[in-house]
């Protein structure tokens, strides 16, 4: 099945009886109740993948019933709920500290610490693909991969907009430090400068 984005919002069923939620595609622009639909379902057991970047990185308001989305961005002092009792609807970025609900505490990443990849002077020369780091865990069972293969640079699966988290080596292994909102216990796999 799939649906737009805006069903999450007015759609209060769209997600029940699901066993897995997809995020595909540019999956940038999302409302307050989008984020409660896909958070509600994955604190309910649901699954949940993000397979795209800069996932969730707007906060912004659907209006007119959906037909009208509203989006400040960098100008969020013009938006009217700043300064508000509204001010976390604020159209700004989920890692805003005027909105308090980083983007992290649902997909775990974030285009704050990923970025731009193969575009302009933003790893511009980068490979295009992912530097694998834990090959002995189950999703690389019977590739074949070793510490170090490059997946995915053939077809440029990493390309202009990627997320990441802060991350620090750890006996040569990146792991997430947290600060970001990132869960500690996230198992980093691969990386892409």
């Amino acid at each position: 099945d799939y649906a737009v984005n805006a069903d999450l919002q007015f759609v209060p069923d769209l997600l029940d009886g699901r066993r897995l939620y997809l995020s595909v595609g540019h999956d940038e622009y999302w409302s307050w109740e989008m984020r409660d639909a896909v958070e509600g379902f994955i604190g309910d057991g649901g699954n949940a993948a993000f397979l795209s970047g800069n996932v969730s990185f707007w906060q912004v308001r659907l209006e007119d019933e959906g037909r009208t989305m509203v989006g400040y961005k960098q100008r969020f002092a013009n938006d009217p709920v700043y300064g508000t009792q509204r001010q976390n609807r604020l159209t700004s970025i989920w890692s805003d500290q005027l909105i308090g609900r980083p983007e992290t505490e649902m997909n775990l990443l974030t285009f704050n610490h990923g970025g731009y990849h193969r575009i302009g002077q933003s790893v511009g020369g980068g490979a295009g693909g992912y530097t694998v780091h834990r090959p002995d865990h189950w999703l690389f069972d019977g590739t074949g991969v070793y510490r170090g293969d490059l997946l995915g640079a053939a077809s440029t699966v990493v390309g202009y907009e990627c997320d990441g988290c802060e991350m620090q080596l750890v006996d040569g292994v990146p792991v997430p430090t947290g600060n970001d909102g990132c869960p500690t216990d996230t198992v980093i796999l691969a990386t892409a400068p």
